[in-house]
């Protein structure tokens, strides 16, 4: 038994013993916090409620801020680097999953050497960016570069928060199907993809004067009739990229009628994605 509870006795990292450090310097306001929330959860007025909400935010928000800050400062070089040290941790797989990913996308729709050359040279004004801050001590000596900073950081967090509201809708649906159907984001990137491949086919036999009631038939159909018509109507040969449309069409139907059971991997949404740039591509003339 008294081997089995030092197996359970983990040591807590850097950032738990800051959290501790904090609520600890929190707990002078609990009673303020705690009146605060049961008068808000009482308040049976929704109008009411959001004007509290507000009222109470603009209360607590400086009063943790102005907290964190104390005890950012208060905390050891020491201790920092280790709260420092976690995070690159934490985050170090995570980046370098999505630095493939991104790269895998990036050679896909775009020249590689181009690619490698962005990615080389971000590297390099990176090491640049770094020598010529360290020669700048006085810089960060000056107490209105850590509050202009500070200010950059809310105004730039506020803007995130904004965009995310826009998304939530999606966000929401996502959250659903992934605990619903063990579905992600990939799967909604693909088949957001290729269903567009019919209305832009459909898009561009409108342009080529193709009325709607002759828009009838199946995909197949639809492409073979925009094929034709752009080699007789705008004299192109057309790449492989409208040529694959046939078979990616299998692919959309896969993932609208079995998408619980097929997911596609990170690598072929990529595919598909890059796919349905080439179709616009070709269809449009770039």
């Amino acid at each position: 038994m008294i081997s089995e509870n030092k197996g359970n006795c983990r040591k807590k990292s850097a950032w738990e013993r800051f959290s501790a450090r904090f609520e600890k310097r929190m707990e002078k306001h609990q009673a303020e916090f705690r009146d605060m929330c049961l008068k808000y959860d009482q308040e049976p007025d929704e109008e009411s409620k959001q004007k509290l909400k507000f009222s109470y935010l603009e209360k607590i928000a400086p009063i943790f801020t102005v907290a964190f800050f104390e005890e950012l400062v208060a905390t050891s070089d020491r201790e920092f680097g280790r709260m420092m040290s976690e995070i690159a941790n934490a985050m170090e797989t995570k980046l370098e999953e999505l630095g493939r990913d991104y790269l895998d996308f990036e050679l896909m729709v775009r020249d590689p050497v181009t690619v490698l050359q962005e990615v080389f040279l971000t590297e390099r004004l990176g090491r640049v960016i770094q020598r010529a801050l360290e020669k700048q001590e006085e810089l960060f000596e000056e107490p209105r570069l850590l509050m202009r900073l500070m200010a950059l950081m809310t105004i730039r967090e506020f803007s995130f928060g904004v965009v995310f509201a826009t998304l939530r809708p999606f966000f929401e649906i996502l959250n659903m199907v992934r605990d619903r159907l063990g579905i992600n984001e990939d799967w909604a990137i693909a088949t957001f993809a290729l269903n567009l491949e019919e209305s832009l086919l459909k898009k561009k036999l409108s342009e080529l004067g193709v009325p709607k009631n002759e828009m009838r038939g199946n995909f197949h159909n639809l492409l073979e009739k925009t094929i034709n018509l752009i080699e007789t109507k705008e004299g192109r040969r057309l790449g492989s990229a409208v040529f694959l449309s046939a078979g990616y069409r299998k692919l959309r139907n896969k993932l609208d009628h079995e998408g619980y059971i097929w997911k596609p991997t990170r690598k072929e949404t990529n595919e598909i994605v890059s796919h349905l740039l080439r179709l616009v591509n070709a269809l449009w003339e770039g």
